[in-house]
């Protein structure tokens, strides 16, 4: 007894002994203290552009692409195998045979989508489905118009594929067919790909020859990806582009103002000092431009990317070893006209002294993924100015 009187005397010294090291009121850290997170908002950019660069498709996204953006086309590519031999279709089932796709998103002006299949002789994988000459699909059948109104968990959708293109697969022996889909010019939309279970399938009702017997062929696409061509986004001086179909990334650089960090009394702190300052969060706050893609309460994902390279003085082309390290993106929703990219380990990074203030590039998570398109308010506009916002902790012994 007397032991375990002696034990549970101890445990409550630790837990005193711990408990009296942080005031209830701050829990930075600082034992004993008064100090207290600050916060100030900067505006000293120089020097912010956009650039493009080139990203592939790897063949295992979860959306399909297909339309057009600007000068960018996307042309979604499927393959179906294991088709049943010597079937005939009879033309009374023209209803029974389509490609069912699921619908996730489509262009919100008051042009319809229009897609149109084609057939596609070529052998392909998805990883580089960019090799493909997709100048050799041939059209099947008609056009077809995506319905105005897609539901938020997709839309179920189907292209009819005329009887005539099937009975010709199986008069020519194929076990396999690959499809293509464009979008009528300036209309675009997103497909689930196969990896969500609710990818492209393949569906049609047949008769085996010599049997007037029904059955039924319905197939999940054994591959799918897409292409994209077009050129590469130009370099934009003075303009903060973010664009998915066509990659575009934004460079971002501001002038290092160490006199923003005080103390609890309003004294700007000394170099030892500022080396030492605990950042809470740092955030560039930006303002939307109006678009058709990311509105309020659509889902965003940026990442930011130390920049290593010297003497970045003007709008360029900075590629991957002009970048270093990065951070986890900031994902979120935009709220009205704003959004945030928190660079709270790049800002700790340059106050501490470890990293130069070279710049940050900044790039969607979502690039080759969706049609998402934004312009942010660059630092030289006239309202909306871009800020940094940090929330810092000054050390607590000078």
């Amino acid at each position: 007894m007397e032991r375990t009187n002696q034990i549970l005397m101890l445990f409550i010294c630790l837990i005193l002994a711990l408990t009296a090291c942080t005031k209830k009121d701050n829990l930075t850290g600082d034992n004993f203290s008064d100090v207290k997170p600050q916060t100030f908002l900067y505006d000293g950019f120089d020097l912010g552009f956009s650039f493009g660069d080139s990203v592939k498709v790897t063949g295992n996204e979860r959306v399909l692409l297909c339309g057009h953006s600007g000068d960018v086309e996307a042309v979604t590519i499927l393959h179906f195998n294991t088709l049943p031999k010597d079937f005939t279709i009879p033309e009374s089932y023209q209803d029974t045979t389509w490609v069912q796709l699921s619908i996730i998103r489509k262009n919100a002006t008051r042009s319809s989508t229009v897609l149109q299949l084609y057939s596609l002789e070529q052998h392909w994988l998805e990883d580089a489905a960019h090799e493909l000459d997709l100048s050799a699909m041939e059209p099947i059948g008609n056009t077809f118009t995506i319905p105005d109104s897609i539901g938020s968990q997709g839309t179920i959708v189907k292209v009819p594929v005329p009887v005539e293109f099937l009975n010709q697969l199986s008069s020519a022996q194929k076990d396999s067919v690959s499809i293509g889909i464009k979008a009528a010019d300036g209309t675009w939309c997103e497909i689930d790909s196969r990896s969500t279970g609710k990818g492209p399938r393949l569906s049609f009702k047949y008769e085996k020859s010599g049997s007037k017997q029904i059955q039924s062929f319905d197939l999940l696409a054994a591959k799918d990806s897409y292409v994209v061509s077009g050129p590469q986004s130009p370099i934009q001086a003075d303009k903060w582009v973010i664009d998915n179909l066509n990659p575009s990334r934004i460079y971002v650089h501001w002038l290092d103002n160490w006199s923003l960090f005080k103390d609890m009394e309003g004294n700007t702190l000394n170099e030892a000092q500022r080396k030492r300052v605990t950042i809470n969060k740092a955030e560039l706050i930006f303002h939307l431009k109006e678009n058709t893609y990311y509105k309020d309460g659509v889902p965003y994902s940026f990442r930011p990317f130390l920049v290593e390279k010297d003497s970045v003085e003007v709008a360029m082309q900075l590629k991957g070893s002009d970048l270093g390290g990065t951070v986890l993106p900031t994902t979120g929703f935009v709220k009205g006209d704003s959004l945030v990219v928190d660079i709270t380990p790049i800002l700790q990074s340059y106050t501490n002294g470890k990293k130069v203030n070279k710049g940050i590039v900044i790039k969607s998570e979502q690039e080759m993924q969706s049609f998402g398109y934004l312009e942010l308010y660059h630092f030289t506009s006239n309202t909306k100015k871009p800020k940094l916002r940090v929330i810092y902790t000054a050390p607590f012994l000078p």
